[in-house]
């Protein structure tokens, strides 16, 4: 069963850059797997090519669940990077938008 839910958000698109494998998004965010798993699943944080694959976490999507700052998510849903309420978390990040 895939971590996300049936009725999907809209995808986060990231660069290879900006992905981080599940343990270590739950490593940076010094959370448990299964809670950065949870994240993912409820805030749609994370990409899976198909059932049993790798899970990638969105950098960028990690550091605003943790900051709690989901208008800024939802923006980034929407691809608007340069939103500067996004493009904050780019530059913390150090990756450009």
């Amino acid at each position: 069963m895939s971590p996300f839910p049936a009725s999907r958000v809209k995808p986060i698109l990231c660069r290879p850059n900006e992905v981080m494998s599940l343990k270590a998004a739950a490593d940076y965010a010094r959370y448990d797997v299964k809670v950065v798993r949870k994240w993912v699943a409820e805030h749609g944080i994370g990409r899976q090519a198909g059932m049993g694959s790798r899970i990638d976490v969105s950098r960028i999507g990690l550091e605003m669940v943790l900051h709690g700052d989901y208008d800024a998510l939802e923006k980034l849903r929407e691809g608007d990077r340069f939103n500067p309420d996004v493009a904050r978390y780019f530059h913390f990040a150090g990756i450009d938008p």
